[in-house]
């Protein structure tokens, strides 16, 4: 969507939410709109409106080795205000069933800056069905809304007229590397999709769930926050800064699963964890 229509006032986000593989929500605010220290944010910030500059794309051979890459540097800045940087790099190579995203943000201003980051991975049909298995390496769940049941994040059903939107917070377990591994698998298809993510960069496992006819979808959110928003995060105590001059790294990568050996692989390595 161009910038031009973006709406940053309360839920305005979602005039332009158009549920691709991945939206980067932040800078400095991750889910819903609230007021923090008089400054209103609107649900899930601006960067994924905010056009990139220095954009650079790449294709090459390195020895038997075709890579590619694509880089771009986005700013998030405001008089009397954050001064934020994120220079994104996505790469794979030819053949690849994987792409990897590495993001620096850094503050280029000269006051600590509140910081709020979530990778929006959202999939959907056909692996999302009533055939799809998620997989997820939960120590602990929990549901956003109390009524839930945390047990049921694993649950898929076909679409259902005016079925509810279900948030949960997962504590996910990573392997000896610090990496956690989540994935969605459709063994009828044969068709699997898996995400990882640093547990140091990305402390949260968010998981969003939509069976509502029309929109179908599951996303799997890598975050260093929840999602009710900055001054709940602030009055938690849980609002992470970022101090002038100092970066952040965040990687995240997406791969492809087709066969009925990586499915297994992949299942087991995620049901150890859990």
């Amino acid at each position: 969507m161009s910038p031009a229509f973006y709406e940053p006032e309360g839920d305005g986000w979602h005039r332009g939410f158009y549920g691709g593989m991945v939206i980067t929500c932040g800078l400095s605010n991750v889910g819903a709109p609230c007021i923090d220290q008089d400054e209103e944010l609107g649900r899930h910030g601006r960067i994924s409106a905010t056009p990139a500059e220095s954009v650079y794309a790449d294709g090459r051979w390195e020895n038997d080795e075709y890579r590619l890459v694509i880089q771009g540097r986005m700013r998030q800045a405001t008089f009397w205000g954050e001064n934020l940087t994120m220079t994104r790099r996505i790469h794979s190579r030819l053949g690849a069933s994987w792409f990897r995203i590495q993001d620096e943000v850094e503050n280029q201003g000269f006051s600590p800056a509140p910081l709020m980051f979530l990778y929006h991975v959202n999939i959907g049909f056909p692996l999302v069905s009533e055939e799809g298995t998620i997989l997820i390496p939960s120590k602990k769940t929990v549901a956003m809304d109390s009524s839930v049941d945390p047990a049921s994040f694993n649950k898929l059903h076909a679409p259902l007229p005016e079925a509810p939107s279900q948030v949960f917070y997962h504590e996910a377990a990573s392997d000896a590397d610090g990496i956690v591994t989540a994935a969605l698998i459709n063994e009828k298809l044969p068709l699997g999709m898996y995400i990882r993510c640093s547990k140091d960069q990305l402390k949260n496992l968010v998981q969003w769930k939509m069976l509502g006819q029309g929109d179908y979808v599951l996303g799997i959110e890598p975050a260093n926050c929840h999602v009710e928003g900055r001054a709940v995060e602030r009055g938690k105590g849980t609002l992470e800064f970022l101090q002038p001059g100092a970066k952040r790294q965040f990687h995240l990568e997406l791969g492809v699963l087709v066969s009925e050996a990586e499915f297994r692989e992949c299942r087991a390595s995620i049901e150890r964890l859990g």
